[in-house]
């Protein structure tokens, strides 16, 4: 079986990373001849997490490549997108140029249709809001990354639908529990990128609020400098060969999200993490969230500031909660979001295609 995966960034990107360049040595191992390709480059993802320039020569070239990969995509048994081929391209011109592609497989881990369907301009909605659901209807299977993404390809009328949870490699994270008492301060962590940081702004007065009733230490993975929070927090570069050890610093781990469609369609990765590392968890009711975290038995759950207040210093004044819950969590990973998991129910649905 000879497989075209076109990503849709390098390792660097945690979506791209987990949803297809952590498979390619297993898929290997099963007799799979597998391409990757990326569309965009490392310059731009610097755009996207910094406040470098746009690099539009980068874009065009990575467009044009892109395009010579459709071109050719009929030389494969499967081709492989994860997402959609060309963001931002009207769906009619893509599907042209996947040809008769003999096999068409695509990867979902956020709602990116909801970025058409749901734009604020008008013109956007008419021209691409069709654009993933016609796409779904001509994959021969779409992968899921969780129930509300497989709702939409579902309703999309896909050909078939399987539900595959954004998982890690357990063996890249200590089973450790959580590390707070070691110290009398309390860390509160949060791993993610420079965009997604902003839902930290949500919590602000919670860490205002937090920092006044004992000591405790704000460690923002990702996250950039400066942010306007009320407090002061460190700002951790983040890096691939070193995300486990960093996370396992955390007494807590917090995923704050809107509640809106988009954030609807996230698969809860950064609990996963948090997790694997035995590190207990508190996070909005929000999308996954809810099937990763079950309230009051390994973490729990937050709606309002109130809530985020109050159980956050539940973990930090109850060691025997957050090392039960942490524990629950790890156990959690292993039995359901390890990539031991992912990769058999991959290779069941790469047999059926």
């Amino acid at each position: 079986m000879r497989v075209l995966m076109l990503c849709r960034y390098s390792p660097k990107a945690a979506s791209s990373r987990l949803r297809s360049h952590q498979y390619v040595n297993a898929l290997t191992e099963h007799g799979i001849d597998i391409q990757v390709h990326c569309l965009f480059s490392n310059l731009y993802l610097d755009y996207l997490y910094t406040d470098a320039s746009l690099p539009l020569w980068d874009v065009l070239k990575s467009y044009f490549r892109r395009t010579l990969h459709l071109i050719q995509s009929n030389n494969w048994d499967i081709v492989w997108i994860e997402k959609e081929a060309l963001p931002w391209v009207p769906g009619w011109l893509e599907k042209l140029l996947l040809g008769k592609t003999p096999k068409l497989i695509l990867d979902y881990d956020d709602a990116v249709f909801h970025r058409y369907d749901q734009h604020s301009n008008g013109f956007v909605r008419f021209l691409l809001s069709n654009k993933i659901p016609a796409l779904m209807r001509r994959a021969d299977l779409v992968i899921a990354g969780n129930a509300y993404i497989a709702e939409f390809a579902n309703s999309a009328e896909s050909k078939r639908v399987v539900n595959v949870a954004t998982s890690v490699d357990i063996s890249k994270y200590a089973k450790s529990p959580a590390t707070h008492r070691k110290t009398n301060t309390f860390t509160l962590g949060w791993i993610g990128t420079p965009y997604t940081a902003r839902y930290l702004k949500k919590l602000a007065g919670v860490f205002q609020e937090l920092e006044q009733s004992a000591p405790i230490e704000f460690q923002f993975v990702g996250a950039p400098a400066g942010l306007d929070l009320g407090v002061k927090y460190q700002s951790i570069p983040w890096s691939e060969s070193n995300e486990a050890n960093l996370i396992q610093n955390f007494d807590c781990g917090i995923m704050p999200l809107d509640d809106n469609p988009f954030e609807r369609g996230k698969c809860g990765y950064k609990i996963i993490q948090y997790f694997a590392c035995s590190v207990p968890v508190v996070a909005s009711p929000v999308g996954v969230n809810v099937t990763i975290v079950k309230h009051g038995t390994n973490g729990f759950l937050a709606k309002n500031n109130n809530e985020w207040l109050q159980h956050i210093n539940s973990l930090r004044n109850n060691l025997s909660i957050a090392k039960e819950f942490g524990r629950k969590g790890r156990q959690l990973v292993e039995e359901k979001y390890s990539t031991r998991i992912a990769i058999k129910k991959i290779m069941e649905a790469l047999s059926s295609v």
